[in-house]
């Protein structure tokens, strides 16, 4: 069992705090940075003990999060930092599983699309799957987004939209992107994941909004973290209370089909605006034909037209650039 704690400490004042409040005690701490905040090791005399802090994402204030085994002052270090005993909030974490058995009816299911597309953007979804809506979606022909033509899934989405209710979309456009994107900081899975992050916690809060619990509410999501402790990171640091399932072949799960259907026909509407916009009809996937388009887009608008429709990092850049370079 973790401790999670809401403050509406600001961040980096929060973060000071904790930094005092180790020193007064007379313990050493050590800080390593996160995405969203910093992990503290605090070595006392009963060994060292870790607690983390994060930006919130949702609300002003940040997030406490203290892990086990407990420092056995947390008490005091919760009333440090700024925020009351009775603020504090009880968060499990569940070990991922690899398969979809005990997956319940009602669940959240994520996927995405574009991750393998050289132009476009990557679109990451979240859908609810509420009572008895399964049957429903399966009767509408909901399935891998893979085995559907863009003309099918175009054509369901609205009534998957319907029948889930609750859905988010989370779209990375490739200016943004390669902004994002760095070899040592942030790569296309890490961005994966908060994009995967960003669409579920947004599924979470509509559901609160509309005062349905979403404690131990299952969420479903593919296998593309290296590690589990990836994801078990992700999900303390963003305070869910829910159980998450991690597995291969997820889109054989309704609520992931779902998902991975409006991804793509999202992905696809952003890609026929970018194709307007560039003037060349920028093709799906990552092979040759793309590399053609994009010596096309190259020879009338140069070079730097690449950051605002492609994903620079893809091996196409370098073979359109070779390729334009020997003229």
């Amino acid at each position: 069992m973790i401790r999670t704690i809401s403050l509406s400490t600001e961040y980096e004042t929060a973060r000071r705090k904790l930094t005092d409040w180790a020193t007064s005690s007379g313990y050493d701490a050590k800080e390593r940075r996160l995405q969203y905040g910093v992990s503290v090791k605090i070595r006392t005399p009963a060994g060292e003990r870790s607690v983390a802090l994060y930006h919130s994402t949702k609300r002003a204030g940040s997030r406490l999060v203290i892990e086990e085994p407990e420092i056995e002052q947390a008490d005091d270090l919760i009333e440090a930092i700024g925020a009351s005993i009775g603020e504090t909030e009880s968060a499990s974490v569940v070990p991922i599983s690899r398969s979809s058995s005990g997956v319940p009816a009602v669940h959240i299911g994520a996927d995405e699309s574009g991750k393998g597309d050289y132009f476009g953007p990557m679109v990451a979804c979240a859908a609810f799957v509420g009572e008895g809506a399964a049957p429903r979606l399966r009767a509408l022909g909901v399935r891998d987004s893979k085995e559907l033509s863009d003309s099918e899934m175009q054509n369901i989405a609205p009534r998957i939209r319907e029948i889930c209710g609750h859905v988010a979309l989370i779209v990375i456009g490739p200016e943004r992107y390669n902004e994002m994107h760095h070899p040592k900081q942030m790569n296309a899975n890490s961005m994966l994941r908060w994009a995967h992050g960003e669409a579920i916690s947004n599924v979470i809060a509509e559901r609160e909004s509309t005062g349905s619990s979403t404690r131990g509410l299952t969420v479903v999501i593919d296998q593309f973290a290296k590690t589990e402790s990836l994801m078990l990171a992700e999900q303390r640091q963003r305070g869910w209370n829910v159980r998450l399932v991690q597995m291969h072949r997820a889109e054989s799960d309704v609520a992931v089909a779902a998902a991975s259907i409006l991804a793509r026909v999202e992905f696809i509407q952003q890609l026929d605006q970018l194709s307007q916009s560039a003037g060349v009809q920028l093709p799906k996937g990552a092979g040759r034909i793309v590399d053609t388009a994009a010596r096309e887009l190259v020879r009338q608008q140069g070079l730097d037209a690449l950051s605002h429709y492609a994903k620079r990092h893809f091996k196409n850049t370098t073979r359109v650039l070779q390729a334009t370079l020997a003229g």
